[in-house]
């Protein structure tokens, strides 16, 4: 599952992505990645870009000045060798190794510019495991990444990069789950996540993505009778009815909407569980 975070230039796709990789502990969650920051004048002008990668190789990669190359996007000239350094480096570390997900700000025209990074970037599409970018909404390649049955995508801007963060947070906490799933379970979330994050409702998001995953992967449910399951939360054990096919009721604070959930609805992450067992395949 891919989640990618597009939108226009300077909207704050990459800001989000820093703080989001900020909050994960790292002794929990295994990821790698590159960051690309800007380096400014004393004006606050623009003058180039800073790779920094999860091994903390830091190396500019762009600039308007002090970099002589053939190799030119814009007003900036780009070193090459600087790219494989830590953008190459980085994804081909990702590929050998066990790490659960990779982070990539950002899939621009810059990087793109590299005939190594065009080469390989793309295998990380295709690796299980998760891939979290950025990328403007007006770069050829988008499409080729936001149009994949596999791939979230976020639109940030300006009424909404300021939640985004706890979203994006959970999502990453969840993502670490996926790669065992099967296309038909990641499908069902990224239509679930997608209509939660329209109707604006963060918190079916997060049960989604750091509950109800983890209740499946780690089997917590069982059958207490035909139409019974007992569901096992972080907290309490939940009884769930089955109605008829496909159509549940669960005993838990926020499915009846009872005291701090008092206004939520929608399915819970007890209820979530059982709905990606069902796509689970013998």
């Amino acid at each position: 599952m891919n989640i990618i975070l597009v939108g226009e230039p300077n909207i704050g796709k990459s800001t989000l992505l820093t703080k989001a990789i900020s909050k994960l502990d790292q002794s929990q969650y295994k990821f790698q990645g590159v960051l690309s920051h800007e380096i400014k004048d004393g004006n606050q002008v623009r003058k180039g870009f800073i790779a920094t990668t999860s091994s903390n190789i830091s190396k500019t990669f762009a600039h308007k000045t002090e970099i002589e190359s053939n190799l030119v996007v814009g007003e900036y000239k780009i070193d090459n060798q600087a790219i494989k350094d830590t953008f190459i480096y980085q994804i081909n570390k990702f590929l050998q190794s066990q790490d659960e997900f990779f982070y990539l700000d950002e899939i621009g025209r810059i990087q793109v510019a590299s005939i190594e990074f065009r080469n390989t970037y793309p295998k990380l599409l295709i690796d299980p495991r998760s891939l979290i970018a950025t990328v403007s909404n007006d770069e050829p390649w988008t499409k080729d990444l936001t149009g994949r049955l596999n791939s979230f995508v976020i639109n940030v801007n300006v009424m909404n990069r300021d939640i985004l963060l706890d979203i994006l947070v959970s999502i990453m906490k969840g993502v670490h789950y996926t790669h065992t799933l099967n296309e038909d379970q990641i499908y069902y979330l990224i239509q679930k996540a997608q209509f939660y994050l329209d109707i604006n409702n963060p918190t079916l998001i997060q049960y989604l993505f750091e509950r109800s995953i983890k209740y499946l992967i780690e089997k917590r449910f069982k059958y207490i009778s035909e139409d019974e399951i007992m569901v096992q939360g972080d907290g309490d054990n939940h009884r769930i009815l089955i109605i008829k096919e496909g159509q549940y009721v669960c005993d838990c604070n926020f499915f009846n909407g009872r005291n701090e959930f008092d206004g939520q609805y929608g399915d819970c992450p007890h209820i979530q569980t059982l709905r990606l067992n069902k796509l689970s395949k013998s």
